[in-house]
């Protein structure tokens, strides 16, 4: 018994704990969330070994044609 409280413990604190690793930025969400962007697709994900994060997807605004890039979000 001692050991499925101890399991549960260590689970409950690793499960907590990554949760919190998962928050986005308020950055991010002021400069892609907005208005003036309209509909806004992250597709892929990437960080060099400097630390920077790449972010490419596409974005629609309400009087524009799809567009698509890459944009250099987080400096290392």
């Amino acid at each position: 018994m001692k050991n499925l409280k101890t399991l549960l413990f260590v689970l409950l604190v690793l499960l907590n704990s990554s949760e919190s690793l998962s928050q986005i930025s308020i950055g991010w969400a002021a400069r892609y969330n907005n208005q003036n962007f309209g509909y806004d697709v992250g597709l892929a994900l990437t960080v060099d070994n400097n630390g920077n994060v790449y972010v490419t997807g596409n974005r629609l605004r309400k009087s524009d044609k799809k567009r698509f890039g890459c944009n250099q979000v987080f400096p290392g």
